[in-house]
């Protein structure tokens, strides 16, 4: 063959090295993965209908219980998601209160940091089921009543999130752009940080798709592929707010 395809996140350095031949990037595998037949969506609703009583169990443990540190909360929700069904998760939960959920990344669920009233909870998590397809959820909880600025900022990334969800494009980049136009200077002291979303199947990222500023988000968002859309707003004085929900596009 005049052509080699390979797959540079899945070869060595040394070996990537060794190839003489022209090498294509465009991975056939990963474009026949990315699109998921009936039974796969079908398998996807059932593991989402468990990873949301997860959720509502979860919202019930906070409401019901007090002084609960993060590492309380990671554990109980670690505990529920064997109870509902999950095989393993799909990543370390994020369990932050406050300040530490404006880190998009923050995974270390303290014992010192309790969940006070007034006090905001982002979690972020997911897990594997019979099917071997990942999910991913994000959802903020406020303990007791929320203030002004945790309802302004919810209800912007809700809109946000709703306004990519329903427009009509099916590229990616715009829908990302969407959600920024949207977010951008929109509260002061809050930036969305992060591009919008990310394909979702055996892995709990995976691309295509994309919903970014990357020339794969460019790429029009086939039927069947599986992603997350995950708007946000951040402000590390204060607290952080992400709504990441899991969608297809339909056959």
């Amino acid at each position: 063959q005049d052509e080699l395809l390979v797959d540079k996140s899945t070869i060595n350095a040394y070996d990537y090295s060794l190839i003489k031949k022209p090498v294509s990037h465009n991975s056939p595998i990963k474009q026949l993965k990315s699109i998921k037949n009936s039974e796969e969506l079908n398998a996807y609703k059932t593991a989402f209908s468990k990873t949301d009583k997860t959720m509502n169990s979860i919202r019930k443990f906070i409401e019901k219980f007090d002084n609960l540190s993060e590492f309380d909360i990671a554990e109980k929700l670690e505990e529920l998601f064997y109870k509902y069904g999950a095989k393993s998760l799909s990543f370390k939960p994020i369990v932050a209160i406050n300040e530490n959920s404006a880190l998009a990344h923050y995974s270390k669920s303290s014992k010192e940091v309790i969940l006070k009233e007034g006090d905001l909870l982002l979690i972020d998590c997911g897990a594997y089921y019979e099917s071997g397809l990942a999910t991913d959820i994000t959802r903020v909880f406020v303990k007791g009543k929320p203030t002004k600025l945790q309802k302004k900022v919810y209800t912007m990334v809700l809109k946000a999130f709703l306004n990519a969800f329903n427009s009509k494009t099916h590229i990616g980049y715009e829908k990302d752009l969407i959600a920024h136009s949207i977010l951008d200077n929109s509260i002061e002291g809050f930036a969305f940080s992060h591009g919008l979303g990310h394909g979702i199947g055996i892995n709990v990222h995976e691309a295509p798709p994309a919903l970014n500023q990357s020339e794969t988000a460019k790429l029009e968002i086939q039927d069947g592929m599986t992603f997350t859309i995950e708007a946000g707003l951040y402000n590390s004085n204060h607290f952080g707010v992400r709504l990441e929900n899991s969608c297809y596009k339909k056959r």
